[in-house]
């Protein structure tokens, strides 16, 4: 199979032959050459989300979070479109809540956190950000609209914090035990960055 994808002249076969390796490499526990591999996926057809993404996940997992930072920055210049990229940055850009991370979030979500947006996450993302600017209306209307949507566990987190602000405890209280059922929360949304990209993730993203 990986020979059929080498032989091919289509940057991307080429391309989703070193991802579908690294995928490989990380289930032998082989960071390193896992790494090596998505940089070369990167480096024979850049214009591909899901590489980019698995790069920045492995990255992550070890804690090297400015070159993660990095490797999403550089896939976001070649993929100007790539919401999945977009709200990954915004998620590792709030675990610094600097108020030019914070503005940098809402720039990255403008045009994701829309009424057409079925994913309750990027709105909780918001949400934390514009409680960190210190603009609680925004924050809680956000908080609302993730809630709504559903977004793991950091939709009801999100919500309980923003009524926790206001006094609201009780309510909070509901919302914060959804999210422990749903799964462990802390601000940083690491829920977010679980695992590496999956085959099917990457050929999905792959072009037609």
């Amino acid at each position: 199979f990986f020979q059929v994808l080498d032989a091919s002249s289509d940057p991307t076969k080429q391309m989703l032959a070193q991802g579908l390796r690294a995928q490989v490499a990380m289930r032998e526990s082989d960071p390193a050459k896992a790494e090596e591999l998505l940089r070369q996926a990167i480096a024979i057809y850049p214009k591909a989300p899901g590489v980019r993404s698995s790069l920045a996940t492995l990255l992550y997992s070890q804690n090297r979070k400015a070159e993660a930072r990095k490797a999403l920055e550089d896939g976001i210049k070649d993929n100007p479109t790539s919401e999945n990229l977009k709200v990954r940055l915004a998620a590792l850009l709030v675990e610094e809540t600097t108020p030019e991370n914070m503005q940098q979030i809402l720039v990255l979500l403008k045009d994701i956190c829309t009424p057409q947006q079925r994913d309750g996450f990027p709105y909780a993302v918001l949400s934390a950000a514009y409680a960190a600017l210190g603009q609680s209306e925004p924050a809680m209307q956000a908080a609302l609209r993730a809630n709504e949507r559903g977004g793991g566990s950091e939709a009801p987190y999100q919500l309980g914090l923003r009524l926790m602000e206001r006094g609201r405890f009780v309510e909070s209280i509901t919302h914060l035990k959804r999210a422990l059922q749903a799964g462990p929360t802390t601000p940083e949304f690491r829920g977010r960055w679980s695992g590496p990209t999956t085959k099917q993730q990457i050929r999905r993203e792959q072009p037609s």
